[in-house]
């Protein structure tokens, strides 16, 4: 009597985003530009530096091997300052895509959408607070990047992390 009810009802699914890089800390700050990534914790105080996309890891940019806090020049941009980008649009193959962060702190989820199409969701792995959203060339595969700016507390201080998905072939 089970299987009639199994089969009545409708099931949706997605790929699921693909995790390339996950970084965290205290004191964590990220900057972006169109194919570059740089991370860094406490930055004025001389300390770690790396571009997790990178393999190798690339060097730093000289401002920051320098043990400045930037800024790395026009064409970068400080992810997560204002704690409040959750969402945005990437173009893919003619198509604009909207990237979103949802869900409660608790349990947050990235998706990509296609208009009213979901073409793939990820949970973010941690309950954290969703800074900022950005799709876009954050290294030099030719595919685009998701990357992810979050907290785990509303406290400014409150260890960061990013997280970097990419969109599965099957969702594209």
């Amino acid at each position: 009597m089970i299987l009639p009810v199994l089969l009545a009802g409708t099931a949706l699914a997605a790929p699921p985003l693909v995790m390339v890089a996950d970084v965290a800390a205290e004191g964590l700050r990220v900057w972006w530009r169109p194919g570059d990534l740089v991370v860094a914790t406490h930055p004025a105080e001389g300390g770690e530096v790396l571009r997790p996309l990178a393999h190798p890891p690339g060097s730093p940019p000289a401002s920051l091997r320098r043990g400045g806090a930037g800024p790395l020049g026009p064409d970068w941009t400080e992810l997560g300052l204002a704690c409040d980008a959750r969402e945005g649009d990437f173009d893919l193959d003619g198509r604009t895509l909207r990237v979103t962060a949802r869900g409660p702190w608790t349990r947050p989820v990235i998706a990509v959408h296609d208009g009213d199409t979901l073409l793939a969701e990820a949970a973010l792995g941690r309950p954290a607070q969703v800074c900022a959203v950005i799709a876009g060339q954050a290294d030099a595969t030719p595919e685009p990047e998701i990357v992810v700016f979050w907290r785990v507390g509303p406290d400014e201080e409150a260890p960061r992390g990013v997280s970097v998905f990419r969109l599965p072939e099957t969702a594209r």
